[in-house]
């Protein structure tokens, strides 16, 4: 799913990016289990970087979590809200999302030209 720059509400967002893209991922027990959202842009990086495949679902919907009757709809007006909020992080150390065991990961989403990481073939 792909958000404008206009409906996030912030003025601090990077001018660079017009468009946030997020993915929804539904398991086999989805409505009964909660949805997992994963971010797909890096949109701030003197922040954590959010494009690694984590879980960020309990930061966006918050305190009241999941319930059955919870729409797709509701789910997606609160991303963009979700989105002002991290432009707001200065604590580097802010634990944001859930990693999963058993997810897939590509290992050029940890590597950052600024660091010194190297990825080795096996």
């Amino acid at each position: 799913m792909r958000i404008h720059k206009t409906a996030v509400p912030t003025t601090l967002g990077n001018p660079e990016i017009s468009w946030y893209d997020f993915e929804l991922v539904l398991s086999n027990k989805y409505p009964f289990r909660d949805p997992m959202i994963i971010c797909h842009t890096e949109f701030a990086p003197s922040i954590l970087s959010l494009n690694d495949g984590r879980d960020l679902f309990n930061e966006v919907v918050g305190e009241g979590g999941w319930k059955v009757g919870h729409k797709m709809y509701s789910l997606i007006q609160l991303i963009p809200e979700f989105i002002a909020e991290m432009y707001l992080i200065e604590d580097d150390f802010y634990i944001i999302g859930t990693f999963h065991l058993g997810q897939v990961y590509n290992l050029r989403q940890f590597v950052h030209e600024d660091k010194q990481s190297v990825i080795y073939a096996c």
